[in-house]
């Protein structure tokens, strides 16, 4: 069984069209992933709230598997809570995805702060885009994370391309900072090595169609990692982070 820790939903962006759920859902059962974390794409340039509303209907009927994290803009202050908490108390949404480098804010500032202390009083999970920077470097998060050690904050692409070696040394010394899988192949061989896997989830970055999905998969499996570490990184990891914040 695996999760996907990392897929987007969204009926159009940018005038790209996203995938409906069925579709989703389809592709799902094609690589067998029982259940996906949803982001949205509109959120994290124009009205959040819509956004949030949005992901919310295009999920209601499939919660049982498709999971909607919603998002919000740190530097919009009390909106940002109490969009936060309207998300968690209306939809039940028990997480969110925030992109610093497309919203424009500083991880390490007072709004993303009281974003965090919020997230940490409703048992709310963060996730952020990293590896861009000047606004998403995983040194950066690790700061927030280590600030903030009830909220489990996940590094959404692991370092990209040019961070990967922060990401680790992150990892290792911050207990609550997970990486998502969803970087280089060489970096996902020196990651489960050095975490043995632990705090590792698997992320396709997928919805905008299904290759992603297969990509991501193809280097988990091109990698050679024991079953019982690549059944973490695909599935338990996840299962445990999703029961810890309330989702079934």
């Amino acid at each position: 069984m695996i999760i996907d820790f990392h897929t987007h939903l969204f009926k159009s962006w940018n005038g790209l069209k996203g995938m409906t759920p069925d579709e989703m859902l389809r592709v799902m059962d094609k690589y067998g992933v029982s259940q996906s974390v949803a982001f949205t794409m509109n959120g994290f340039w124009g009205d959040f709230r819509a956004a949030n509303d949005e992901l919310a209907n295009l999920t209601k009927p499939h919660r049982d598997r498709l999971i909607p994290f919603c998002t919000v803009h740190p530097y919009a202050g009390n909106a940002a809570i109490e969009e936060m908490k309207r998300c968690y108390e209306q939809f039940g949404m028990r997480g969110m995805k925030l992109h610093p480098w497309c919203q424009g804010f500083f991880v390490t500032s007072d709004p993303m702060f009281r974003v965090a202390e919020c997230a940490a009083s409703i048992n709310m999970m963060l996730v952020l885009h990293d590896g861009t920077p000047p606004y998403t470097e995983p040194l950066q998060i690790a700061h927030l994370a280590r600030s903030f050690p009830t909220v489990t904050i996940l590094l959404g692409h692991g370092g990209l391309k040019d961070f990967p070696i922060e990401v680790i040394m992150a990892a290792e010394q911050v207990p609550n900072l997970y990486v998502g899988t969803n970087t280089t192949t060489a970096a996902l061989r020196k990651m489960w090595k050095t975490l043995n896997g632990d705090r590792m989830l698997f992320g396709s970055d997928s919805g905008f169609g299904q290759y992603s999905l297969d990509w991501f998969l193809t280097a988990i499996d091109s990698i050679e990692i024991p079953s019982r570490i690549k059944q973490k990184i695909l599935f338990d990891n996840a299962r445990e982070v999703l029961k810890a914040i309330g989702v079934s």
